[in-house]
C-alpha cells in the first residue's frame, strides 16, 4: 500500500472520527439532556389524556347522572364488546330536545359532557405534538386517531330539523347510533392504556400517586383478565395495600387454595374495614364454603351477612339495568 493511499484512508477515518466527537458533544449531548428533562412531563401528559379518554368512555356506561359506571374494573381491564356499548347508548340522549316521546323519561341526556370532554383532551392532544420529536411514532398515530374519533360526531345538535314546514324528528333519538365510534375509541384508550404501563420516566412530583396509581392498576387488569400468574408477578413486587385483593383472588384462581386461605387470613387481621367495604374482593365466590366459613370465623356471620346483601343488590340493580336497556332497544328496533 503507497503512501499516498495511506494519507487518504488516514485523512477519511480522521475526518470521521471527528465528525462523530463533533456530533456527540454538540448534538447527542444536549438533545438527550433536553429528551431526559421533556419526556417525563410529556408521560405524565399522556397519562392525564389517558385519564380523560377513561371518563369519556365511562359516561355512556353510567346507569345515571350522578353515579360511576358500574363495570369500571372491567372497562379498564378491556373486557366490554360492541354490544355494551350499544346497549348502554340506547338509554342516553345528546340533550332534552331528544326527549319527545313516551320513552323521553328513560334517556339520560350526555351530549353536553361529552362535548366538553372531548374539546379537553382534543386541547391536551395539540399540546403534545408541539414535542412529537419527543413522542414515539406509535404515540403519535394513536394520540391522532384518538382526536379524530373524538370529533367524529357533534354533540351539541338538536332534535327537531325544520323543513319547510313541518318540523321532522328522528325516529329514533338515542345516541345508539354512535356505539361503534365509542367501542373504537375504547379500543384506543385500551391501546393507550397498555403504551402508559411501560413509562419508566413519568413525572411523579406532580401528583405523588401516579407511579402507585398506574402499577396497582396494571396487577387489577391482570387479575380481571384472567392472566392470574400475571398478576401474582407483578403482585409480589408491590407492597401497596390495594392490591392485596388482586393477589389473594389470583393465589385462589390458580389453585393455590392453602396460600391463599393463609394470606386471606393474614389480610383480614391487619385490616379494619367491614367486609361489606371489601365485596369486591370477594364478589365471585362469597358463596364459597371455604371462604364463607373464614370470612365468617375471622370476624362475623353479621357482617358476612351484610356483605352479601350488598352484592345481591347490586347484583339485582345490574340486571334491572340490563333489562331496562334491552327494552328501550327492543321498543326503537321494533318502531
Amino acid at each position: 500500500m503507497n503512501d499516498t493511499l495511506i494519507q487518504i484512508i488516514t485523512s477519511i477515518v480522521t475526518s470521521i472520527i471527528a465528525a462523530f466527537i463533533f456530533w456527540f458533544f454538540v448534538n447527542y449531548l444536549p438533545e438527550r439532556s433536553r429528551y431526559n428533562k421533556i419526556r417525563p412531563k410529556l408521560e405524565y401528559d399522556i397519562y392525564e389524556i389517558c385519564s380523560s379518554l377513561f371518563h369519556f368512555i365511562e359516561i355512556p356506561l353510567r346507569s345515571n347522572t350522578y353515579s360511576p359506571a358500574n363495570n369500571q374494573a372491567k372497562l379498564f381491564a378491556g373486557m366490554l364488546n360492541l354490544d355494551d356499548f350499544e346497549l348502554a347508548l340506547y338509554t342516553k340522549c345528546l340533550n332534552d330536545s331528544y326527549k319527545f316521546d313516551k320513552v323521553a323519561s328513560c334517556l339520560v341526556p350526555i351530549g353536553d359532557e361529552l362535548e366538553s370532554l372531548s374539546l379537553d383532551i382534543c386541547q391536551k392532544a395539540q399540546q403534545l405534538y408541539v414535542f412529537n420529536q419527543y413522542l414515539t411514532v406509535e404515540e403519535i398515530l394513536l394520540i391522532r386517531k384518538v382526536t379524530v374519533k373524538l370529533r367524529a360526531y357533534s354533540y351539541n345538535s338538536v332534535a327537531a330539523i325544520e323543513v319547510g314546514n313541518q318540523t321532522l324528528y328522528p325516529i329514533n333519538p338515542t345516541m345508539s347510533y354512535m356505539c361503534r365510534n365509542f367501542y373504537d375509541i375504547y379500543l384506543f384508550f385500551v391501546q393507550l392504556q397498555e403504551i402508559v404501563f411501560k413509562y419508566k420516566k413519568i413525572d411523579d412530583t406532580i401528583s405523588g400517586s401516579i407511579k402507585r396509581t398506574i402499577s396497582a392498576r396494571r396487577i387489577m387488569n391482570y387479575c380481571h383478565r384472567g392472566e392470574y400468574e400475571q398478576c401474582l408477578k407483578y403482585a409480589k413486587k408491590s407492597d401497596d395495600n390495594l392490591v392485596w385483593a388482586y393477589k389473594f383472588i389470583s393465589l385462589y384462581k390458580t389453585n393455590k387454595e392453602a396460600s391463599a386461605v393463609f394470606f386471606l387470613k393474614q389480610q383480614l387481621q391487619t385490616s379494619n374495614l367491614e367486609l361489606k367495604y371489601l365485596r369486591d374482593t370477594f364478589y365471585d365466590f362469597y358463596k364459597d364454603e371455604i371462604l364463607k366459613n373464614i370470612l365468617i370465623s375471622c370476624r362475623s356471620m353479621t357482617e358476612y351477612k351484610e356483605m352479601a346483601d350488598c352484592i345481591e343488590s347490586e347484583q339485582n340493580y345490574s340486571n334491572q339495568m340490563i333489562l331496562h336497556a334491552q327494552n328501550i332497544r327492543k321498543y326503537y328496533k321494533e318502531k
